[in-house]
């Protein structure tokens, strides 16, 4: 039975109206029969759970008209179109406009009953899809304020594209998450994901030999701005080229101030034209810091076995007069101390009082300086070089935290 699927049926004959739905509904689908388009529409909003089965000649509005006004709102939601004979071409023709199938009159019930089946089970798959990435979105992206809102939305949506997206915005704003998650979400369309963080001025062959051969990849580009003009007309070409790839490309500076500075070719900035994200410092967001800091306080306390300290009134205030110029990157950091039993106040460290008597401030440190190390050698699979460079100390220093602490690259390589 199909009691949780919902059928909008659209026809102007009355008595065709009927017979279909008495079809539908012995199958146990729940119908709804309007005999006129407008009207029909105002029974779909956001995220409809049902489909649609629309006559494609009606006296009030073509049922390639009412195609395209549904997809205006829901560009996924199922319709399939009942015609005539003579207006076979023109549902053919929707039907590369998103039309999910069309029947030809006289309609056979076995084969409106299979394509209403086949379309009500991609309109539950692709609901949970959905369902799926905004609850990925709202454990990752977190905050209330309306700008977080907004970015969950908007990558949700652009994730449903292959079109190349430049995000840009200052160091420590989530800029490298949300690239990576634009890969996760669209996980099943995409082979493989590869990152290339440029430090210096990279030139067109190296930029070649590193991307060319790539199918159906996602690839992040980190300093967009370090590219040469060589470089970025390669990468230009195989945007246009290679739509079946999404490149995303990461940037301090926005599109239109590298073009102002002649830092951005403009073909290159045309290709990223209408598909950019800016992401906002932390300070601008004032809303969104209590949420994250309990997030991360909550997560390395977790991490760390340890019982989750009070946050007082008196910290949530200095918390939210802080100016965050390392953005969510600090504010991970300083939940990270706050765990631990130490406070952050003008780059000064501080006891929080209920953990003064348990350990020296020393030891506190020590504890936290290990879970940093430990979490950046899981995150780079035990690859000092890169772990070096994170962390921002030389490999020998880094070496010597690691013998302290009785760590070895071996245990986290793959």
């Amino acid at each position: 039975m199909n009691y949780n699927n919902t059928v909008l049926l659209i026809d102007d004959d009355q008595d065709v109206l009927q017979a279909y739905q008495s079809l539908l509904e012995l199958e146990g689908y729940r119908t709804i029969a309007v005999n006129n388009p407008i009207s029909a529409l105002a029974q779909i909003n956001e995220n409809w759970q049902g489909i649609v089965v629309s006559d494609i000649y009606m006296p009030q509005m073509s049922g390639w008209e009412l195609l395209e006004q549904i997809h205006a709102r829901d560009k996924h939601l199922p319709v399939i179109l009942i015609t005539g004979h003579g207006d076979v071409p023109m549902a053919i023709e929707a039907m590369k406009k998103g039309a999910f199938y069309f029947i030809e009159k006289p309609v056979k019930p076995e084969q409106l009953l299979q394509q209403v089946a086949q379309a009500c089970e991609q309109r539950k798959n692709q609901l949970a899809t959905q369902l799926w990435q905004q609850n990925e979105l709202k454990m990752y992206f977190i905050g209330q304020s309306h700008w977080i809102k907004t970015k969950r939305k908007r990558l949700q949506q652009l994730s449903e594209t292959n079109l190349p997206i430049f995000i840009f915005g200052e160091i420590g704003t989530g800029r490298t998450l949300a690239a990576n998650y634009l890969y996760k979400l669209a996980k099943s369309r995409f082979e493989q994901k590869y990152f290339l963080e440029l430090l210096d001025a990279e030139d067109s062959e190296i930029l070649q030999s590193q991307v060319s051969h790539l199918k159906n990849a996602v690839i992040i580009l980190k300093n967009i701005e370090y590219l040469t003009k060589s470089a970025q007309k390669l990468l230009a070409q195989f945007i246009q080229q290679n739509q079946q790839n999404r490149v995303i490309a990461i940037s301090q500076y926005s599109p239109q101030q590298l073009l102002s500075e002649y830092s951005l070719l403009p073909e290159l900035f045309y290709a990223f034209n209408l598909t950019q994200i800016e992401c906002i410092p932390l300070a601008q967001r004032p809303s969104d810091i209590e949420p994250l800091f309990r997030h991360y306080l909550a997560l390395t306390c977790q991490k760390l076995k340890k019982k989750k300290p009070t946050v007082t009134e008196a910290f949530l205030k200095q918390l939210l007069s802080q100016q965050w110029l390392g953005n969510i990157s600090q504010l991970i950091h300083t939940a990270e101390l706050y765990a631990v039993g130490v406070t952050v106040q003008n780059d000064n460290l501080h006891f929080i009082p209920e953990h003064q008597g348990e350990l020296s401030l020393d030891s506190l440190i020590e504890e936290y300086e290990k879970t940093v190390i430990t979490d950046v050698l899981e995150r780079f699979q035990g690859r000092i070089n890169d772990v070096a460079e994170y962390l921002q100390i030389p490999r020998k220093k880094l070496y010597l935290r690691m013998k302290k602490y009785d760590l070895s690259k071996e245990d986290y390589k793959d």
